[in-house]
């Protein structure tokens, strides 16, 4: 009932009530001394339909399928996955890759006209760390989505 995530009434209703996979980092990360009024406003308030969301969904179908071509494999589409022992947690992937692998495509409208290399390079995205040489890491295990 999910499946088409933005697309689907239901996952737009389940979304307003779970506490977002996308969301997780920052609410884990939170010191206890900091106020968590802005967090929870953005958390419930953010618009879904601004133009960078736009741009990252009509992307995404191309996204995904040079991602398949580039691991060799279909990224199957996935609806919400709810944790059964605490139903308020859930993540919506936008794929799953095998079995233990989840795919999050993300196609940020201020990496518009570069390659995902170039993207990483110009630091348009965070997912990634960096060397002493400036060279591409690994993921970027601080950030909030790892």
């Amino acid at each position: 009932q999910t499946i088409l995530q933005s697309d689907s009434s239901k996952w737009l209703e389940l979304r307003r009530k779970l506490l977002s996979a996308s969301h997780f980092g920052r609410v884990c990360k939170m010191r206890p001394t900091t106020g968590c009024e802005s967090l929870v406003k953005q958390i419930l308030y953010t618009a879904v339909d601004c133009e960078a969301i736009r741009y990252g969904r009509s992307h995404e179908v191309n996204a995904r399928k040079d991602l398949e071509k580039e691991i060799g494999k279909e990224v199957e589409k996935c609806g919400i996955f709810i944790v059964s022992e605490y139903p308020f947690l859930g993540g919506s992937p936008d794929g799953l890759g095998s079995k233990n692998a989840t795919v999050e495509i993300k196609c940020p409208s201020s990496a518009k006209d570069l390659t995902p290399e170039e993207t990483i390079k110009a630091r348009k995205s965070t997912f990634w760390t960096f060397d002493k040489n400036g060279d591409v890491g690994d993921i970027n295990r601080n950030h909030h989505f790892y």
